[in-house]
């Protein structure tokens, strides 16, 4: 389970930084609007599975 949570935390870090880069380039996007979005999701799931808990349905 800390693989996958580490995997999580990896694939949060890539869309932090693509979503600095479509602050700068692509601000109001759906693109840019998608990214906010997963990151939402990625850090919604990193806390369930810290705390033991399964993933919300999303």
């Amino acid at each position: 389970m800390r693989d996958n949570v580490h995997k999580l935390s990896k694939q949060l870090e890539r869309e932090k930084q693509h979503q600095q880069w479509l602050d700068q380039n692509l601000k109001h996007s759906q693109q840019h609007s998608e990214c906010l979005k997963n990151i939402l999701k990625l850090q919604t799931e990193i806390a369930c599975k810290e705390l033991g808990q399964t993933s919300p349905k999303i």
